[in-house]
């Protein structure tokens, strides 16, 4: 029995096409930096990609996410406050801004300033990160569920 040439075609193409996307997406993921995962889970487990290289505040205001910055991100206040989940290996060492928050009790050991933070350079390809927003940071206008 002879297949036709279209059939002969068509099993060839789709081999090979098959073969390629995987190739090339296997390709792109080990190029492509890694881009991790927030979640803020008490915004109705809001979750969206994280830019390695900008701040956790600066990712969250990127997606359009009101959150509480009353010193525009300079480490000021406590405002930006956020209480880590899930993922706090994977964000950068505490610096002395937050050090100091910490001295003066005004952050606990699971709280982080994210204004302060942000992933590291190397993260895993399934990173994640949940936060809420600390109850004292809560905006009016927003209507939280539960952390």
């Amino acid at each position: 029995m002879k297949l036709p040439r279209a059939i002969i075609f068509q099993i060839v193409y789709k081999t090979f096409f098959s073969y390629s996307v995987f190739k090339f997406s296997f390709l792109i993921s080990k190029i492509l930096p890694t881009m991790p995962k927030i979640t803020i889970q008490n915004m109705n487990a809001v979750e969206f990609s994280a830019d390695t290289k900008k701040s956790l505040l600066q990712n969250i205001l990127d997606e359009q996410i009101d959150w509480l910055h009353s010193c525009g991100g300079k480490g000021k206040c406590t405002t930006c406050k956020m209480i880590i989940k899930e993922g706090g290996e994977n964000l950068t060492p505490k610096g002395s801004v937050e050090k100091n928050f910490f001295a003066l009790e005004k952050l606990k050991e699971n709280e982080r300033l994210a204004c302060q933070c942000s992933f590291k350079n190397k993260v895993e390809q399934d990173t994640k990160l949940v936060i809420c927003v600390g109850n004292k940071n809560k905006l009016p206008h927003i209507e939280y569920s539960a952390c």
